[in-house]
């Protein structure tokens, strides 16, 4: 019986561990982490679809979270592995999000959901979804690192595929 219950509270917490990011990701030697991106609501952007998830349940309504819909056509997002993609914030700020776990729609899909409190994305929390496949698996955001230009993007993206 003890057995029982020592193998039932081992298993759930191990439910409940937050997944360990592979090594590669650990860029803070090469680039700033941020906890948070501020007005991630990218104002100016016509072609950036925003939307509220109307079919929340009550208790969801307090903490609604909005949805910014990112078409990789438009150059809002390009992958960079299963577990990491580049967003563009503004026509030259963009960010490198780590997932907490690989996705594998990720290297596939054209379009990408965003979920965020208000205008403000951040690491830990926020999550990451594809409408092209499976809309019901959320993928966590588990680091952010600010990229300072396309060239630092390209060898960070190198990097990381090799």
């Amino acid at each position: 019986m003890i057995n029982a219950l020592v193998l039932i509270m081992t298993l759930s917490a191990c439910a409940t561990a937050i997944p360990i990011i592979p090594e590669k990701y650990a860029l803070d030697n090469q680039l700033e982490q941020v906890n948070e991106i501020r007005g991630f609501r990218l104002t100016g952007r016509p072609d950036l679809t925003l939307f509220i998830t109307s079919f929340e349940d009550p208790l969801s309504v307090i903490n609604r979270r909005d949805t910014a819909l990112l078409n990789r056509t438009s150059n809002h997002w390009t992958p960079v592995d299963q577990q990491s993609l580049f967003v563009r914030v503004s026509p030259s700020e963009y960010y490198l999000l780590i997932l907490q776990i690989p996705a594998h729609e990720l290297m596939f899909s054209e379009d990408i959901s965003i979920f965020c409190m208000g205008n403000v994305l951040k690491a830990g929390s926020d999550y990451v979804q594809f409408p092209d496949y499976n809309y019901d698996l959320r993928y966590t955001i588990g680091r952010i690192y600010k990229i300072n230009g396309l060239e630092q993007m390209r060898l960070i993206k190198y990097q990381l595929r090799n």
